[in-house]
């Protein structure tokens, strides 16, 4: 088979395996009362990522995580708690630290600079 079909093919496989992500969220995307953390827990724990690379993975979490919400801590225990090798929990922590430093970005204090 010629790269170049074997490249189509193999990127419309990825497509509909970040599709399949998408459709399970649509099942559960009222997610009520559930704490940023716990979400992060189940997306993680009870969903098939196998064949979503990082960034992929990381435009569906972002898409339903607030990371904000989320204290390290609490980021900790839901990898401790999932205790998994074969999740990946990368793509949720460079997440986390980007919005955690945009968030520290936004909240520092610029009086000194202003001063100058």
């Amino acid at each position: 088979m010629p790269d170049d079909i074997k490249q189509r093919i193999e990127k419309q496989l990825t497509a509909l395996k970040q599709e399949r992500i998408y459709w399970q969220t649509d099942d559960i995307h009222s997610w009520g009362e559930l704490s940023e953390a716990t979400k992060l827990r189940v997306l993680e724990a009870e969903f098939d990522w196998t064949g979503i690379n990082d960034k992929q993975k990381e435009d569906v979490l972002s898409a339903e995580i607030d990371f904000k919400q989320i204290t390290r801590d609490q980021l900790n225990f839901v990898y401790e708690e999932i205790a998994s090798d074969e999740i990946d929990e990368r793509p949720a922590r460079r997440l986390f630290d980007e919005a955690n430093f945009a968030n520290a970005v936004a909240n520092a204090d610029r009086s000194s600079f202003e001063a100058q």
